[in-house]
């Protein structure tokens, strides 16, 4: 199946890329952005109308999506872009019904769910997956905490969503905030969520028994990201078993060989020192 991605960048957003460089956010707010936090963007408060156009915005993508035959989208609600910063009790410091209290916060990525399943209502002539990304916390003080997530992994179930898919900085190695001495934060997900819908996870998989680890917690599926860049055959090596052939780290001396987009190639390279692309020297 092919599943579209859909993402707002909200606060994350890089100003050249916008309209008049009019980044927006549920809240005013100045984060590190683009060209991996090398500079501070200053976002300010959407309007009332914002929001129900942004709203209308992830429906009209829906419609476009089932237009071109996908067979599902995948709202990225993960990472700090905008679903999140709406449902961060850091990021979201409105008083109006968009903020406030876990109900208000929730409000607005609930309210994009729904359109997109009256989308889907009206346009799909096929099964026609919803998969919604989650960052499950953020470790700023004041920030996102699982206990919150756990309340809008419910509601987005309840709602008829297909799909939960949690990224994590990794998937084996990554444990809460606040208990890091207690059960993997993936453990958590899986329990909280007990098998109503399929759960996807990402997060520093790069061979195949790190996979088979993922897997073992009762994941049922595992996202494969920079494996599959630095390794286009990752799934053949792996199910053969030649794991052993499985490259981790990105050899500069290949991208041309990879076919790595020029864009994606500048950023790996901006990304050097911070941790987010293994990288040869």
């Amino acid at each position: 199946p092919a599943i579209l991605q859909v993402i707002h960048a909200g606060n994350k957003a890089i100003p050249e890329l916008v309209p008049n460089n009019d980044v927006i956010s549920a809240s005013a707010s100045s984060v590190k952005s683009g060209d991996f936090m090398k500079r501070v963007v200053q976002s300010r408060e959407m309007t009332e109308n914002e929001i129900q156009e942004t709203i209308r915005a992830f429906g009209d993508v829906t419609k476009r999506a089932i237009k071109a035959g996908f067979d599902g989208i995948e709202l990225h609600g993960a990472h700090g872009f905008l679903l999140q910063n709406f449902f961060s009790p850091l990021f979201n410091q409105r008083n109006d019904r968009w903020g406030g209290d876990l109900e208000g916060r929730m409000r607005f990525p609930l309210a994009v769910l729904q359109e997109v399943k009256n989308v889907v209502y009206e346009y799909a002539t096929k099964p026609f997956a919803i998969g919604y990304r989650i960052s499950p916390e953020e470790s700023a003080t004041g920030g996102l905490r699982i206990e919150d997530t756990y309340k809008l992994l419910d509601r987005l179930i309840s709602s008829g969503i297909s799909y939960i898919h949690t990224s994590l900085v990794s998937i084996n190695d990554s444990y809460p905030v606040e208990s890091p001495n207690g059960p993997r934060t993936i453990e958590l997900i899986l329990n909280h969520i007990a098998g109503r819908v399929p759960v996807i996870a990402a997060g520093k998989i790069r061979t195949p028994s790190q996979a088979q680890e993922a897997i073992s917690t009762g994941l049922p599926l595992v996202a494969i990201g920079k494996g599959l860049v630095i390794n286009p055959e990752w799934v053949t090596l792996a199910e053969s078993g030649r794991g052993h052939e499985i490259q981790t780290t990105l050899n500069p001396q290949l991208v041309p060989e990879l076919t790595i987009p020029d864009k994606l190639w500048d950023q790996i390279q901006a990304s050097k020192g911070t941790g987010w692309f293994p990288l040869m020297d």
